[in-house]
């Protein structure tokens, strides 16, 4: 239950960043960039620009697949590094 909290309170953090919302060609310079770093940005870009017919991406498909692959090898190489610490 706790790491369900977590997600969810990471989740509310990031979520307004992600241009679900609000588009990034509105956000002040300062928003736009920690947009552009943000995973979730290009997951609702990608999921944008599949399920909407018709539907604007900000970013090409082939970026948004690439930068989350890229997220993922990183979380997961985290996660390897501290599984042994945590599960003891």
């Amino acid at each position: 239950m706790p790491q369900a909290i977590e997600t969810r309170s990471l989740t509310r953090r990031f979520g307004p960043l992600t241009g679900a919302v609000y588009p990034i060609a509105i956000m002040p310079g300062w928003l736009q960039a920690l947009a552009k770093v943000n995973p979730l940005t290009y997951q609702v870009d990608a999921l944008r620009s599949l399920m909407v017919q018709g539907g604007t991406a900000t970013f090409p498909i082939v970026l948004d697949f690439g930068v989350l692959a890229f997220s993922l090898v990183v979380l997961l190489v985290i996660a390897e590094r501290l599984y042994p610490r945590l599960a003891m």
